[in-house]
């Protein structure tokens, strides 16, 4: 077990989650405690936990773990294998106790302790196997598995994103992510194709050329102009001339060529954009 707790250090507190899982809290009102949390805009979630014992309840650090002297609590739910006696967090989302590894709730029933490290975006490792999440990604191999970020992993063989294999990638050897953002406009290459999120584009691959680095959804190369909107997956755009095609206007998703004005991928008369 000594070994086990020297594994986690900076790398797995870069790990945790957003505000949506660790802004909850955990509050005794009378005689029942209750864990309340923010999932989205939605509004608050409130669990009653009827197995409390309130007498030996305690939150422990990171504020989505608690236990008492007979139950482990992961944002008010139960961890039904959990020891109470050796139960440990280790980040957000991913604990130990004396012999078993959980990911929230959830037993990874085959993780070793002893070998087992987190790594950065819900992805971890032991000796024989890697996992995203509670989900052990069968193809991939720990001894060349690395992450690569945002949410991407790769192997000797295979690349992942969000745990997802991405099949349509013809290398992962020089497979790497060269643009991010918040929309979803992930996109990536080996030596062969670019990729956008989990599509690959079958562009000339020696002009192929992202517009603003990509983060409004344009890329371009010497025949056509592509546009994708968040993660779906690019179109052409026609009639778009790519040597004079370029962003335009307040809002990034403008386009302009010789041939006129493109709104989010489709021609548009200029008329249509006075108020843009």
């Amino acid at each position: 077990m000594r070994n086990l707790y020297k594994n986690f250090g900076l790398e797995s507190i870069l790990g945790m989650l957003l505000c949506f899982v660790s802004c909850g809290k955990y509050e005794q009102r009378g005689d029942k405690m209750y864990y309340s949390y923010w999932p989205n805009e939605s509004g608050k979630v409130e669990r009653i936990i009827s197995e409390a014992d309130l007498s030996s309840f305690k939150v422990l650090k990171g504020k989505v773990y608690a236990k008492d002297k007979n139950r482990v609590y992961y944002r008010g739910l139960v961890i039904s294998d959990a020891d109470v006696n050796t139960f440990k967090p280790l980040s957000d989302t991913y604990s130990v106790d004396y012999k078993h590894i959980f990911w929230e709730k959830h037993l990874l029933s085959t993780a070793n302790p002893e070998s087992f490290k987190i790594l950065k975006d819900e992805y971890s490792l032991d000796s024989e196997r890697v996992y995203y999440r509670k989900d052990t990604l069968k193809e991939a191999n720990p001894a060349t598995f690395r992450t690569i970020g945002d949410y991407y992993a790769k192997d000797a063989n295979h690349v992942y994103s969000q745990g997802y294999l991405q099949t349509q990638v013809s290398d992962a050897a020089s497979f790497e992510l060269i643009s991010s953002d918040g929309c979803g406009h992930k996109w990536a290459r080996d030596k062969n194709f670019y990729y956008h999120y989990k599509s690959r584009i079958e562009a000339d691959y020696a002009t192929f050329t992202l517009i603003d680095k990509g983060k409004d959804g344009y890329a371009k190369d010497k025949n056509h102009v592509y546009y994708s909107y968040c993660l779906s997956k690019p179109i052409i755009v026609e009639g778009a001339d790519p040597k004079t095609f370029k962003m335009v206007g307040k809002y990034k998703n403008i386009g302009q060529d010789k041939n006129g004005y493109y709104w989010s991928g489709e021609w548009t008369p200029k008329e249509n954009l006075r108020n843009l």
